[in-house]
């Protein structure tokens, strides 16, 4: 079993995806993991990114989640320590260093200036370890892109106007960046399905990739 510990911006993106945790990972938090939440989704309904009823319902994935949450003492310590050898001016984040450093596998964070300043004290995993391989690609992939299956024999890619350039009056290109993320994400797939992981019976870069501006 691996174990992983989760800061409130993973849980948030978690609750957002409605994420199904991938079997034999365990998931850690310090107990304070909760608060946090609560206030960062209250903070985005304040600001109108999101309505109280999205809110709501991510709370409710997050309160659902299988999740160990620790506070004890020897937690808190270990956290006074890692605040003072970092420097910070409080302990919050040091709480998920020290819930690391004792108990877990890795550290998953979204936070890449948090990543950086930890990464000498214990080990950070990307988000999609916690996720299956299917959905794995798609958690890499920018979020801006959007894919989906429409029942037909194709997968369909959308992408924002941003990430497209005209190429004529009658034709739409990926611009250089989305062709990039694009590339990375048939060579993961393909290696997924060789693998044997996706479960599919025929090749994923076999199938074809539609470019609109649905999203934009």
């Amino acid at each position: 079993m691996t174990r992983y510990v989760i800061g409130p911006d993973v849980a948030i993106r978690l609750a957002h995806d409605q994420a199904v945790i991938r079997g034999g990972h365990q998931v850690l938090a310090p107990a304070l993991l909760r608060s946090q939440v609560l206030s960062l989704l209250y903070q985005a309904v304040r600001r109108g990114e999101m309505t109280r009823k999205d809110a709501e319902r991510q709370l409710e994935y997050v309160r659902g989640l299988r999740i160990r949450l620790l506070g004890d003492r020897v937690l808190q310590n270990v956290a006074w320590k890692a605040a003072g050898l970092l420097g910070w001016p409080d302990t919050f984040d040091a709480e998920y260093v020290a819930l690391t450093q004792l108990h877990a596998d890795a550290l998953i964070t979204l936070d890449r200036h948090l990543a950086d300043a930890v990464k000498d004290l214990v080990t950070i995993a990307p988000i999609e370890a916690l996720y299956g391989p299917k959905r794995a690609l798609r958690a890499a992939l920018p979020r801006e892109l959007l894919i989906r299956n429409e029942g037909d024999a194709n997968v369909h890619i959308y992408a924002p106007a941003r990430m497209l350039t005209r190429g004529s009056a009658d034709t739409t290109e990926f611009s250089d960046d989305c062709c990039a993320a694009l590339s990375w994400f048939w060579s993961e797939a393909c290696r997924v399905c060789t693998s044997g992981s996706s479960g599919a019976g025929s090749p994923v870069a076999g199938r074809s990739a539609q470019g609109r501006e649905s999203c934009g």
